[in-house]
């Protein structure tokens, strides 16, 4: 009886401990998981001080089964999870003696999980042709088609931050056809979409998003998928087949949450086309069906840009600008239609002052003395200068509201009329890139040969004698040259030319300039939200010093919030490593055991 006795209190004392040690490591994964579900939350951000205390409390609970439990079976799968939660933390040095210990230990579930690990802190670490070429090797030696393809996520990761766009598509593409998780192979997609679009790989991108549409489990990210795919046909002139997509997504119930945006897209395909008329009547059943929403807002800017393009009439543009934030405080183009409002403003009243001034200048003095003229005194600026607000004209015709016939009419009034100011040769020099673009070349010289035979030591004159050959062009202001004069003659070439010089020449200070007219381009022409901030976001990292970069930010920062949810990485939610199967098995027949 006895010896049973002793028999069954070893039993009961051997399960407390076991059923110690296992809580214990189940609370550090808990923990653990917990911060992994926050830190997604905030992918790309600054993580939360609740996500690093959550990871710190997981580190406490595996350093408690460390040193309380050292024989347990649960030693390494702490050390290990302890690893990455040191990792998440930024404690790279740590995290990287840690996981060299456990390779050390020679267990063989932890080998090549340790290695993948040991590979991520170097890189962390500034070891990057390292932790590369080991991740290389891993994934050649691996049997498992997991482990590659974490592996090949990890590269395209470390790729992208090398700027090194092509080699992390490949990467991708490799990935997502070797992973067997649904919901990792739908993010790999989403990732490869999105990141092919960027680089207008656009064949690529479609076949991602399509993929994404068929593997992803999350609908609203199907939805955002199915609008992409139709950018996609619009960008590639597609534009029938985009239509038909669009009108049988409107009567398809599934679709009714994005119908508002679809009927956007389909007046996107109209101006493509250059149909605007049909694009305005479109907008204007929009604004009248989805009122007060994120939809009639953006209508109300499209609206007020068709006013101006279509029909010059500021008054009414000025109108829709306006009603975009009463529409939605939130729209992500209210801040643009603001700037709209101001440029439109800033047209009038200076447009005003040149008419006040020559009417003033057009009334005899007899008159003048009669008349009381007190109201054309306050009216007119103090500082009225007729060369400078004609050239404030000008520029705003030509650079605010792409008027290039309309702007020389007031470039020629200042070079007719005020040779004597300080804008005569500012008026040249500007003249002759807006002639550049409109294509004419004769005139255009006359303005530069004029430029250099008055005002030889000017700035404007030195460089366009570079320009000329009189002085040597670097390799970077030659393709920059060549982009500019592409603009008027073919855009498309020039967007891809200011592209390559991005590619090619990023430390050279014109590819902010480079970067800038993409970002502008994608930002106000040919809205498309994510390559503006993509383009923007390129120039504060390259060159954060630059003017262009002072720009750069705040417009980053308006579209930030637009911007398709893919630009997020999503790469380090797929690295994230599982404990190894048996180790899960384990865990689980110990749970039922107590």
């Amino acid at each position: 009886m006895i010896a049973q006795f002793k028999h069954l209190w070893l039993i009961l004392v051997l399960s407390f401990f076991s059923c110690a040690y296992f809580n214990t490591f189940y609370n550090a994964q808990s923990y653990f998981d917990k911060a992994e579900d926050q830190r997604l939350e905030k992918l790309g951000q600054k993580l939360p001080t609740a996500v690093l205390d959550n990871y710190g409390k997981s580190i406490q609970k595996c350093q408690k089964v460390i040193d309380d439990y050292p024989d347990s079976r649960f030693k390494i799968p702490a050390m290990f999870l302890m690893s990455k939660a040191k990792f998440y933390r930024g404690e790279y040095k740590s995290a990287l003696g840690q996981l060299l210990d456990i390779q050390r230990m020679e267990n063989e579930d932890y080998q090549e999980e340790a290695g993948l690990w040991i590979s991520l802190c170097k890189w962390k670490l500034g070891k990057v042709q390292v932790a590369l070429d080991a991740l290389q090797r891993l994934r050649d030696s691996t049997d498992s088609k997991d482990l590659k393809s974490r592996c090949l996520l990890s590269l395209a990761e470390i790729h992208l931050e090398l700027d090194k766009d092509i080699l992390a598509l490949e990467a991708l593409e490799e990935a997502a056809e070797l992973t067997r998780n649904s919901v990792q192979k739908s993010q790999i997609y989403s990732r490869l979409a999105e990141l092919a679009f960027k680089n207008q790989n656009y064949d690529k991108a479609l076949s991602a998003y399509r993929n994404v549409i068929r593997t992803s489990l999350t609908k609203e990210k199907i939805e955002t998928s199915h609008l992409q795919v139709l950018k996609i046909y619009r960008l590639q002139g597609n534009y029938k087949t985009a239509t038909r997509k669009i009108k049988s997504m409107i009567s398809d119930e599934k679709f009714k949450k994005i119908v508002g945006q679809l009927d956007l897209e389909l007046v996107q395909l109209y101006l493509a086309q250059n149909e605007m008329e049909q694009a305005e009547t479109r907008l204007q059943s929009v604004v009248n069906d989805y009122k007060k929403s994120v939809v009639s807002a953006e209508a109300y800017f499209l609206l007020g840009k068709i006013m101006i393009d279509l029909h010059w009439d500021l008054v009414k543009a000025d109108e829709y600008f306006g009603k975009v934030g009463s529409e939605y405080n939130k729209s992500p183009f209210k801040f643009s239609a603001g700037e709209k409002q101001k440029e439109i403003q800033s047209y009038i009243n200076t447009k005003e002052q040149i008419q006040i001034w020559k009417t003033q200048m057009s009334l005899p003095d007899s008159v003048v003395i009669v008349e009381d003229t007190t109201i054309v005194k306050k009216t007119l600026s103090q500082d009225f200068d007729p060369a400078k607000y004609h050239y404030l004209m000008a520029d705003l015709e030509a650079f605010k509201f792409n008027r290039l016939d309309t702007s020389l009419v007031y470039f020629d009034i200042i070079r007719n009329e005020y040779q004597e100011s300080i804008y005569y040769p500012k008026a040249l020099f500007t003249s002759i890139f807006v002639l550049d673009q409109i294509g004419d070349s004769s005139q255009s010289l006359m303005a530069k040969n004029l430029l250099i035979e008055t005002f030889p030591q000017s700035d404007y004159a030195r460089y366009l004698q570079g320009e000329s050959g009189e002085k040597a062009l670097t390799s970077i202001e030659i393709k920059y040259q060549s982009a500019e004069k592409l603009i008027s003659t073919d855009l498309q070439k020039a967007l891809d030319a200011f592209i390559e010089i991005t590619i090619t020449d990023s430390l050279e200070l014109l590819s902010a300039s480079a970067a800038y007219f993409l970002g502008n381009h994608y930002d106000w022409i040919d809205i498309q939200a994510d390559s503006a901030f993509k383009y923007y976001n390129w120039i504060i990292e390259h060159h954060p010093d630059s003017e262009q970069a002072k720009i750069a930010r705040k417009r980053s920062n308006i579209l930030q919030d637009i911007v398709s949810p893919e630009v997020e990485t999503i790469i380090q939610d797929s690295i994230q490593v599982a404990l190894p199967d048996s180790i899960e098995i384990d865990l689980k027949d110990d749970q039922n055991q107590n």
